[in-house]
């Protein structure tokens, strides 16, 4: 998976944050989504006292697609974008992780627009 600890190298660079709601009961989260230079988004998580969290990500109008499991607060999504060069709008939406699968409801989706 191309998801890995975020190099101290990286700079964060502007990024545009939008949080809607999503389905009710959450109390885990993205509480955060930051756009970093070469498309990497670095997402802080907020575990509410789970262990694990599935992170899902939907880009180019396509559905959730799960990304990784983490149990860190901070995850980095390093994928390339769809179209090389180009910037694009990512949606992500955690969700509690237990013996190795999902269970409860999703978080509200955190946007954010990557920097190529």
């Amino acid at each position: 998976m191309p998801c890995s600890p975020l190099s101290p190298a990286l700079e964060a660079s502007e990024s545009r944050l939008v949080e809607k709601e999503g389905a009710g009961g959450w109390r885990f989260r993205a509480r955060s989504a930051t756009a970093l230079t070469g498309s990497i988004v670095e997402l802080n998580l907020f575990l509410a006292g789970f262990g694990t969290v599935a992170v899902r990500c939907r880009r180019g109008g396509g559905a959730f697609e799960q990304i990784g499991i983490s149990n860190q607060e901070i995850f980095t999504d390093s994928r390339a974008p769809l179209v090389a060069g180009q910037p694009e709008t990512r949606e992500y939406q955690v969700q509690a992780y237990q013996n190795n699968q999902t269970t409860g409801p999703s978080s509200p989706i955190v946007a954010v627009v990557t920097l190529p």
